[in-house]
């Protein structure tokens, strides 16, 4: 039903723009997918209620007060201080892909033509994290407190320690930030911890020109046994 609502909102308004879509869409793909493949893991204790039914509910709420703000012609999440779930349409498979952001405190005091450190962090092996665990860890999450830049928190297409589709994602996500935001390019930080910190150890090494600093933590180098 959201899909639906959204391409006919897509078809009556010929000029919207399409990164708007992507942030409403990705909520429903999230779930699609995750209906899709059974990702529902049980409790470690075998009881209670899954969580990933919350995060399917959390995320198509999201979806829905998205969309009927798109109709209003309102975006307050775009500006919003603190993070929130983006999406954009991956060239690897068309799918929408999603992405956090978190917008620091003093955001809204920016001086006309400022340019925003970026901090580009790459998340440890979750080994069930889907979209909507992604979007719940996420989303609605205030600024650091001392936070003077823009943070972009990958998802990678998950666990695959940020390569083939997973290393695209990193670099179609920090496009898709620097179409949004006026970013610095010459302080855009790379880190991570644990895979995380494998991948940006192996970002960090084949794109030394990318970034004005690596912050590998406790991430393994040995990928064959990996």
């Amino acid at each position: 039903q959201l899909n639906a609502e959204i391409d006919e909102l897509v078809a009556q308004r010929e000029r919207l723009d399409a990164r708007l879509v992507a942030d409403v869409r990705v909520f429903a793909k999230g779930v699609e997918w995750c209906v899709r493949h059974d990702e529902f893991h049980k409790p470690r204790n075998g009881k209670g209620k899954t969580a990933w039914v919350k995060y399917c509910d959390s995320a198509l709420e999201t979806g829905n007060k998205r969309l009927q703000l798109l109709r209003e012609n309102k975006k307050p999440w775009s500006t919003q201080t603190g993070s929130s779930i983006r999406g954009y349409t991956s060239r690897v498979d068309g799918s929408i892909q999603p992405y956090a952001i978190s917008l620091p405190s003093n955001f809204a005091d920016a001086k006309p033509g400022q340019r925003w450190p970026l901090h580009v962090k790459l998340h440890g092996r979750g080994g069930t994290r889907n979209e909507v665990r992604f979007f719940t860890e996420h989303g609605g999450k205030a600024p650091g407190k001392d936070q003077t830049w823009i943070q972009l928190d990958v998802f990678g297409r998950t666990d695959n320690a940020y390569r083939w589709s997973g290393e695209t994602d990193v670099f179609e996500a920090l496009k898709d930030v620097k179409r949004r935001y006026r970013i610095d390019d010459y302080r855009i930080t790379l880190w991570g911890f644990s895979m995380g910190g494998a991948g940006a150890w192996h970002l960090g090494l084949h794109y030394p020109s990318m970034w004005s600093s690596v912050g590998p933590g406790a991430g393994f180098i040995d990928f064959y046994n990996y």
